[in-house]
């Protein structure tokens, strides 16, 4: 590897440390230009992309107010994303914000759906056991559902394998599975026919919570086969899959 990719992959190992511990992705200059203007290496601006998408995958499931299942005041939302982000249940919710006006469940919730929210006071937060709004992202809260096993809805038949997902993850990180599933919820199941290893579907479903790839894959079929189900599955074009795999396949 050259002095200037070593460099360069430095550089993104530090920014994606910074993002994944608080920074914020939208900061601007003086001037108005924001990290992602001023970078000059393609790869650097896929990780500034990337990091955004996953947010913005989930602030698409508020605004357009699908498959929620939970209705605080008169507000819509979906139960598996504001327990993740609280630790609460959602009647705990209920009944703390019949005391809240609506401004501040519509501050709770854009702050649960990761949209960027400019606190000018967190007390409303502190109540709720939070003490540091700012740093507790849905990027690090979301990934806890992957290892929840007990509220899985949903079957990803692979060959032989059977792996469990929320269907809630699908829909949002998904277009094919959000079309599947705005045709028809009580779909459970479904056969997999992209014809990739278990293994590869097993990184692709783990990616979809965490917005990682495994460390461990460095294989190049198997990141040819995550770049396949990367377009089958019709995942964000700007999502951090297309960062990962490049990033892989530049510096390995």
């Amino acid at each position: 590897m050259s002095k200037d990719a070593e460099q360069i992959k430095k550089l993104l190992e530090i920014v994606e440390y910074m993002l994944q511990n608080g920074a914020d992705p939208e900061i601007q200059d003086n001037d108005g230009q924001s990290p992602y203007s001023l970078a000059k290496n393609t790869i650097l601006k896929k990780l500034f992309d990337g990091y955004l998408s996953y947010n913005q995958d989930f602030q698409a499931l508020l605004d357009e107010e699908e498959m929620t299942d939970l209705t605080i005041k008169n507000m819509k939302c979906h139960k598996l994303i504001v327990e993740v982000r609280t630790g609460k249940k959602a009647e705990e919710l209920q009944e703390f914000f019949t005391k809240k006006t609506s401004e501040e469940l519509k501050l709770f919730l854009d702050w649960a759906y990761g949209k960027r929210v400019d606190f000018t006071d967190v007390t409303l937060f502190k109540e709720l056991g939070i003490e540091d709004p700012h740093k507790k992202h849905l990027r690090l809260d979301l990934p806890k559902l992957y290892e929840d096993e007990s509220t899985k809805d949903f079957t990803l038949l692979v060959h032989n394998e059977k792996i469990k997902v929320h269907k809630l993850i699908l829909y949002a990180r998904s277009e094919l599975f959000k079309g599947m599933f705005q045709a028809t919820m009580e779909t459970e199941q479904v056969q997999d026919y992209t014809n990739k290893s278990v293994k590869t579907l097993q990184a692709l479903v783990k990616y979809l919570y965490t917005d990682m790839l495994d460390e461990s894959i460095e294989d190049p079929q198997i990141l040819e086969e995550l770049k396949d189900a990367n377009d089958y599955y019709q995942l964000n074009p700007k999502s951090m899959m297309t960062y990962w795999i490049e990033k892989r396949e530049t510096y390995n």
